[in-house]
């Protein structure tokens, strides 16, 4: 079986927001996060790795029921 992921995320250095929409096998979810200081690269990068790790095993208990 084909699997199919689909990120897409935008920082706004304005409000210091990150938000981030995932599609993963058809499933869709996303988040918010607002962050007191800018944050750097790779901490926005570790948000949205921790979140598609949540997304597929989101998935695979979803697909186990």
């Amino acid at each position: 079986m084909e699997k199919k992921l689909e990120v897409s995320y935008i920082y706004d250095p304005v409000s210091r927001s990150l938000s981030c929409e995932a599609i993963y096998n058809g499933l869709k979810d996303g988040f918010c996060a607002m962050f007191d200081e800018h944050p750097t690269h790779k901490t926005m990068h570790e948000f949205i790795c921790g979140f598609i790790q949540f997304l597929l095993e989101k998935s695979d208990q979803v697909s186990e029921q």
